[in-house]
């Protein structure tokens, strides 16, 4: 699940005008402690996986995703990867919630 999510987002910002991936990735840990991390540098490559996941399902986690791409400014990226992190989870019946956003609390450039 989580690669097609970074394969879709990485995807969408070529879309949009993307050159070069810097790297997406992601660190999913789930109830129980389990972990899967997840790089790409390369479309066409495909991700590195590191999975330490225990369970057969998972109720409940943490996904962090980060998102850095050349020929887009940050606030394009950030547009592409919530929306088809929303169209994403919401085709799979996937409940969740974004809580927090580095981008907007923490690194945002001044206008």
């Amino acid at each position: 699940m989580v690669v097609g999510l970074l394969e879709e987002i990485t995807a969408e910002c070529f879309l949009r005008g993307a050159k070069m991936i810097g790297h997406v990735k992601s660190f999913l840990t789930a109830e129980d402690g389990s972990t899967t991390d997840i790089s790409l540098i390369d479309i066409d490559i495909g991700p590195t996986v590191h999975n330490r996941f225990e369970g057969a399902r998972m109720n409940k986690g943490e996904l962090i995703v980060h998102v850095i791409v050349q020929g887009m400014w940050d606030p394009q990226v950030r547009e592409a990867a919530l929306e088809v992190t929303k169209r994403f989870m919401s085709e799979r019946g996937i409940e969740y919630e974004a809580v927090s956003d580095f981008y907007e609390k923490e690194k945002r450039l001044k206008d």
